[in-house]
């Protein structure tokens, strides 16, 4: 009788974790663009599906160099380019659900690039 309670009770916790995995699987974060004066981060889904028109986040790969841009929806715009190999693989691995952010110094150089590919955003 303890077997059964015990194999009923697995059964049941793997159910419960199978169906939160299967809830949560195609959730995608809103990460709108937002801009400070040494970085820019968002989610390119997030800018694509923006309410306004003006709101964008990319990143342009030239071979040996790469570009990054962002403009929020009230125009806000900032740039940053970089020639280090380790940001032009990240641009090269970016895909439509991406989430991006770049650190920048005062000549415009990208000194920190993130790219994030989890499934949850």
């Amino acid at each position: 009788m303890n077997f059964i309670k015990n194999s009923a009770l697995i059964f049941t916790a793997l159910i419960a974790i199978t169906s939160s995995n299967n809830a949560i699987a195609g959730y995608k974060a809103n990460g709108t663009v937002q801009i400070g004066s040494t970085y820019f981060k968002g989610g390119l889904n997030s800018a694509r599906n923006s309410s306004g028109t003006r709101e964008l986040i990319t990143c342009l790969d030239k071979g040996t160099s790469i570009t990054c841009s962002a403009r929020t929806k009230s125009g806000k715009y900032k740039t940053c380019v970089s020639s280090n190999q380790v940001h032009i693989d990240s641009v090269r691995g970016i895909g439509m659900y991406s989430w991006i952010k770049a650190e920048f110094n005062s000549q415009g150089i990208c000194t920190n690039l993130w790219v994030n590919h989890a499934s949850h955003y």
